[in-house]
Order: structure tokens, then sequence, then C-alpha cells
């Protein structure tokens, strides 16, 4: 295996936190930060079809960053988070190149292409981690990054307008307090398994599960995780913010948001619920599946009832993520398979239109 090949994990995440340092010393260089974020943003999609290749030819790849023990950074291909990856990558490539006339004509070169970056990275990190903590921390990331693109005006700082600093603000309020819950949720579970890689969380609780010892406040942390993934995703209930910040972001940031970022919450139930409370999962099945049904039907009527054609989006996103969210709900193979075609059927379609 190539050093590049042997790497491939912490590239992904490590190239554009490199990128958005290099963007804020270039800011005065419209020019440059444009030529260099395509030629890296290419080289990204490669490097991820690269890792999925090679997960698909030689299985899951585990990469540790430093020897820290259980404190250190572990990174996780599979299939699945390759792919999301891939997704990721080529999403994020397109809305980079679709966003250069916009970022032109509005002089945000400054402030777009290190947060666009980061925004990449967070989302990347997010897929690949294989530990419970750092994924709060890429949660964050993506967090400030995609507020900060939201709100950030033409001379870098922050915008004048009212609507955006309102939907700026639910979000950031409605995602702060998420934080806070999966923070808890985090601190429960590696208080109750002395760990924080996901993979042993899994055989620790499954092994008191078995022995009939598994504490109660482990139902109280999956509920946890459900609403932080489900406000992730914009799932109602918690799905309000969506429709108030896609009018107002920046069209380049629309289609990753509807396209890649509420992805994040149906990818982080998909992982987190299949792995660490695969034998719980069917106490949690019911519920999941009420609050998907509840989405596609409210997410669809809020739709029908819009005007402006980014808010019928917003609605239209939440409806979809409902049916992502129903298969993993039911749970089965072919639930689970239809819940990923369909995920990545809508990044594509949604983020083009």
């Amino acid at each position: 295996m190539s050093p590049i090949a042997e790497h491939l994990p912490i590239i992904l995440i490590a190239v554009p936190i490199l990128m958005a340092a290099i963007m804020v010393m270039l800011r005065s260089n419209p020019q440059l930060q444009k030529g260099l974020n395509i030629l890296v943003s290419s080289g990204l999609v490669v490097l991820s079809v690269m890792l999925l290749l090679q997960v698909w030819n030689t299985g899951i790849q585990v990469y540790e960053v430093g020897e820290w023990g259980k404190y250190g950074i572990l990174l996780v291909a599979d299939l699945l988070s390759a792919g999301m990856v891939v997704l990721t990558t080529c999403i994020s490539f397109l809305s980079l190149i679709y966003s250069f006339d916009y970022i032109e004509k509005r002089s945000l070169s400054a402030t777009y292409y290190p947060l666009f970056n980061l925004l990449l990275a967070g989302l990347n990190g997010s897929f690949l981690t294989g530990d419970i903590f750092n994924l709060f921390v890429f949660f964050e990331i993506l967090l400030l990054s995609s507020c900060a693109l939201v709100v950030a005006n033409e001379q870098g700082g922050i915008t004048k307008s009212s609507d955006k600093m309102e939907a700026t603000f639910k979000y950031l309020v409605l995602n702060m307090l998420g934080s806070f819950i999966m923070l808890i949720a985090v601190a429960s579970l590696y208080a109750t398994t002395g760990t924080l890689n996901m993979a042993d969380i899994s055989v620790k609780l499954s092994a008191m599960s078995d022995a009939g010892t598994l504490p109660w406040h482990v139902f109280a942390i999956a509920l946890m995780f459900i609403v932080v993934f489900g406000n992730k995703a914009a799932i109602f209930p918690l799905h309000y913010w969506l429709p108030d910040v896609h009018p107002t972001a920046p069209s380049p940031i629309s289609a990753m948001l509807s396209g890649v970022l509420i992805k994040v919450g149906a990818y982080g139930m998909l992982r987190v619920f299949f792995l660490i409370f695969r034998d719980t999962l069917y106490i949690f099945q019911p519920v999941i599946i009420y609050l998907a049904l509840a989405t596609i039907i409210v997410g669809a009527i809020s739709a029908v009832a819009q005007t402006d054609v980014k808010r019928l989006l917003a609605y239209s996103s939440v409806s979809q993520i409902g049916y992502v969210f129903l298969g993993i709900g039911l749970g089965g193979v072919y639930a689970i398979a239809a819940a990923l075609i369909y995920l990545v059927n809508h990044a594509i379609a949604k983020s083009m239109l």
C-alpha cells in the first residue's frame, strides 16, 4: 500500500483544514484562491474514490492518529462512510464550481473559501470518525462554519440583514442545545463503558445486555441521540431552522445544506443506533418510524403552502429526509438499502436544484 493510500482517511480531513488556513493567508488574491480550490477540491474527489475502492477491495480501513490509546483520534472507513465521503466531495466540488460567479459578484472570497473548506473538513470528519467524542467535535465544526457562511458579508464581517440574523440565530440556538444534549450523552456513555471508541462501546453494552446488567440510563442516552440526530437532519418537530436558513443562505451553501449537511444526521442515526444501540434498537424503532411519518406529512403539506422557491425546497427536503428515517426505523436489510439509495438520490437531485 502506498504512503498516500495508507493515510487517506486523515488526508481527507487534514487537507481541507490546511486549505482553510491557506485561504485566509491568500484572502487578498481571489484568483489564486479560486485556482487552488479547484485543484484541491478535484484532488479530494479522486482521493475519496481511491478510499472507496480501497475499502471495497481490502475491507474496513482503521486509522489511528497518534499513539494515545483510548484518547486517540480513531478514523474508520467502511463502505458506508467512504461512500458518504465520495458523495460529499463530489457535491462540494460541484457547489464550488457553481459558486465562483456568486462569490465574485459579491466579493465574498475572503470569507467564503476558508469557511467552505472548514465545512468540508467537518463533513468528512463526521463520516470517518470512529470515536463518539470526535463526532461531537466535527459536529461543532459543521455548526460554526455553516453559521458563518450564512451571515458573512462582503467585508468579512457580519451581515446587517435581519432575516439572515434571525434565521441563523434560530439555527445556532437549536444546534447549540443539541450540542449540549450530545455532550451529556457522550459523557454518560464514557462513564458507563470507559471508552469513546464506538466499536468498543458496542461490545461493552452488548456484554451488559447479555448479562442483564444494562443500566436504565442507557435508554435515556439513546433518546438523547435521537434528539441530536433528528435536529441535525431537520426531523419533525426539530425542523423549523431549515426553512428559515435555506432562503437566506448563499445558493451554493443551500445546495450543501440540503444536499449533504442534513444527511449527517441520518448517517449519525444509522451509525450510532445500528452499532452502539443495536441490542436495544427494537425499543426505539417505533419512535423513529412515527417521527419519520410525521416529518414526511408535515414537510409535504408545508411545501405546498410556500410561495418562495427556496422555502419550498427546504420543506421538500424535510419531507424527503423523513423517508430516509423511515427506512432506518424499519431496520430491515432492504429498508436500510432503500434509505441509502434514497439518501444518495436526494443529495444529488436537491443539490442540482
